[in-house]
């Protein structure tokens, strides 16, 4: 599987000017790249947020695009971030973006019975914010998964989803 990302016209043609035929794949030669999230920043880029399975582990795929579909250079290495930690499985549901610019990714991390939910800042380089949480990482200290982001006015981040431990 590779990562897809589709644009199509106001009367669901694909964009022609956008990638190859109104399409781009994310193929980072693992089992099965999934695209989860597309969130379009004010400058016109495309984050696209998701999964890469290598047959072990799932990592958290972050990729930013220009306006036609092309990798942005300035963000990750050559358009992709990516964050995996040996052993554990990251599942992205849900991206925003905050007035700043920056990205937030959150879902939850597994390892066997291990369970929490994350949130993810970036920078809009791709690296993670040094400033939030530890490392750019925030973990619920709970069984946990978040399945919806929100910025406030007044930038805070509102977060919702699932605890099983109660």
């Amino acid at each position: 599987f590779a990562a897809t990302c589709a644009h199509t016209q106001t009367s669901g043609l694909p964009d022609m000017n956008f990638g190859a035929a109104g399409k781009v794949f994310t193929n980072l030669g693992q089992s099965e790249d999934i695209a989860r999230q597309v969130v379009v920043l004010p400058d016109a880029k495309i984050v696209v947020a998701g999964n890469s399975y290598d047959g072990e582990e799932v990592a958290l795929l972050i990729a930013r695009l220009d306006s036609l579909g092309a990798p942005d250079p300035e963000f990750g290495q050559n358009g992709l971030s990516r964050f995996e930690k040996n052993g554990f499985h990251y599942f992205t549901y849900t991206t925003a973006i905050q007035p700043d610019g920056k990205i937030l990714i959150a879902g939850e991390i597994r390892q066997n019975f291990f369970q929490r939910a994350f949130v993810l800042r970036l920078l809009q380089n791709g690296q993670p914010d040094p400033d939030f949480g530890f490392k750019g990482f925030f973990e619920l200290d709970q069984r946990a998964a978040f399945r919806t982001i929100l910025v406030l006015p007044d930038h805070k981040i509102l977060l919702g989803g699932e605890v099983s431990d109660l």
